[in-house]
């Protein structure tokens, strides 16, 4: 499992030389696998970081998990 195709496509056809990718990722069980990895391939030249996941329409604790995960960028 990796992203969508429109997604593969515009990580391929763009210049991310120098900039960073910053994954949010949701999926309905095949989990996030390789996404960080698959995306730098793509993405040539671009820093991605981990990527934050959300299993289908989250948890009573996405909100939290979310303001947390946003922080820890910084």
């Amino acid at each position: 499992y990796t992203m969508a195709p429109p997604v593969m496509t515009f990580l391929e056809q763009n210049n991310f030389e120098g900039k960073t990718i910053i994954p949010f990722v949701t999926h309905g069980g095949g989990g996030s696998y390789t996404i960080d990895k698959d995306m730098a391939k793509l993405a040539k030249g671009a820093k991605v970081l981990s990527p934050f996941v959300v299993y289908e329409r989250g948890t009573s604790s996405t909100d939290k998990d979310i303001t947390e995960w946003l922080g820890n960028l910084k």
